[in-house]
C-alpha cells in the first residue's frame, strides 16, 4: 500500500509480510530517487530504473544503489475490531 506522508515530504510503501509483521519503507530508491515497487513474487522491493533490489526490511541486496531504503516503524493497532496501520513518524 502506498501512503503519502506529508510530514515526511515523501511517499512510504507499507507491506504486510505476515499477520503480525508489517514493514514500511521509503518508496524512493536511494540511487536516483526512482519509485520502487514490490516484486511479483512479493519477496523483495525492486527499482525498475537500474535494477537495485531491497529486502522487505529495506536492506540493500543488489546495487547499483549504495544504501538501504529509509525505514519507518509501523505497527497494527486494533480499534473496535478493526485493524489500523499506524506509521510512527520521526520527530520534526
Amino acid at each position: 500500500v502506498k501512503v503519502v506522508a506529508p510530514a515526511l515530504a515523501e511517499t512510504v510503501l507499507v507491506a504486510r509480510v505476515s499477520a503480525d509483521d508489517v514493514r514500511a519503507v521509503s518508496i524512493a530508491c536511494p540511487h536516483w530517487g526512482s519509485e520502487i515497487g514490490l516484486a511479483p513474487a512479493r519477496d523483495k522491493f525492486l527499482c525498475p530504473s537500474h535494477g537495485s533490489e531491497f529486502g522487505l526490511d529495506g536492506a540493500l541486496t543488489k546495487g547499483p544503489a549504495k544504501t538501504p531504503l529509509a525505514r519507518y516503524t509501523v505497527h497494527v493497532q486494533s480499534v473496535d475490531g478493526k485493524d489500523w496501520l499506524v506509521l510512527d513518524l520521526p520527530a520534526a
